[in-house]
């Protein structure tokens, strides 16, 4: 009886083994550069989302303003008829930018004192075209606010600014 056995050599188990190593290790890499990239996209969406959010606001507000001055270095503030009734009391709010934090706040006041300061936009960084964030028309007010994921590094290819602009026209 002569029977010949097919088995794996040694050889041909470490070939096997290092084809398999190659193929897991460059799934791991695959898996954690897709990863990245999403990371990197979703930062960027959550930036560009919230400033956009805090322009809506921002310009909603503003179309109901009366007696608009500007506040601060970098700010902006305003009345606002809560019951628009043409009477007081008069809502005032102001919106100024936290050039530490990178966020533009938001406080109010009716008959007392100033309440704290809410975010209302995080991310925000100088505007690359020199412009102020709130300029003031005639009638109108432009908000033009840039953003970048990473706002205490560098814009850049991995760090971009995203800018948006909109003029709102004040009711006075």
């Amino acid at each position: 009886m002569n029977r010949e056995e097919k088995t794996l050599t040694l050889l041909e188990m470490m070939v096997a083994l290092v084809i398999f190593s190659v193929v897991i290790v460059a799934g791991g890499v695959l898996f954690v550069s897709v990863q990245d990239s999403w990371r990197r996209q979703k930062n960027i969406l959550d930036a560009f989302q919230n400033i956009g959010w805090a322009i809506e606001f921002m310009s909603n507000e503003l179309r109901r303003a009366g007696n608009v001055n500007p506040s601060g270095e970098n700010g902006i503030e305003f009345c606002i008829d809560p019951d628009s009734d043409g009477h007081g009391p008069w809502l005032w709010v102001e919106y100024s930018y936290d050039s530490i934090t990178h966020k533009i706040r938001r406080r109010w006041r009716q008959t007392g004192p100033w309440s704290a300061y809410k975010d209302l936009a995080k991310s925000v960084v100088s505007n690359p075209s020199g412009n102020d964030f709130f300029t003031l028309g005639t009638d109108t007010v432009t908000i033009e606010l840039t953003t970048r994921p990473n706002p205490d590094e560098p814009a850049g290819r991995g760090n971009p600014n995203y800018t948006l602009v909109t003029t709102v026209r004040i009711r006075n």
